[in-house]
């Protein structure tokens, strides 16, 4: 027969084993990735090339101006919007397997709910990456 102290000492070391793999897991695999490249707009035609910002960064710098504003010329809005829709839904999905853990040592019961709320939420989360899916079906019709 368990304690309540071995039972929460379980559920917290589950939770930190899932914690610590979720990092080593995103460190391992974001490691290479370079953010600037994955937000920059695809289309060449559509914004300066990297030469040309970063002759502009450096103008704006030497001007004493803020360079950040040469550097964003190159993002895609939608690409960013879809990057931080994901982060946000991969935060509470984190979060979400987190209380899953937790609430089946100590609330069996409502697991079965919760889960099941899991599909409106991300339907409406999927709303997130709409500027991205409308930018890329503007680029099929334009064609």
């Amino acid at each position: 027969m368990t304690t309540v102290m071995d039972k929460g000492l379980v559920a917290w070391l589950s939770i930190g084993v899932l914690d610590l793999g979720v990092i080593w897991l995103l460190i391992f695999t974001l490691r290479a990735v370079s953010i600037k490249s994955v937000l920059r707009e695809k289309d060449p035609n559509s914004q300066p090339s990297l030469a040309q910002t970063a002759a502009l960064s450096a103008a704006q710098a030497s001007n004493g101006q803020d360079a950040t504003i040469a550097a964003l010329a190159n993002t895609s809005y939608s690409r960013l919007s879809g990057f931080i829709g994901s982060i946000i839904l991969a935060c509470f999905l984190w979060a979400a397997s987190n209380y899953v853990i937790y609430a089946s040592f100590y609330e069996p019961g409502a697991v079965a709910d919760y889960v099941k709320s899991f599909g409106s939420y991300f339907l409406a989360g999927a709303s997130l990456f709409a500027p991205y899916a409308v930018n890329q079906l503007s680029k099929v019709f334009k064609q």
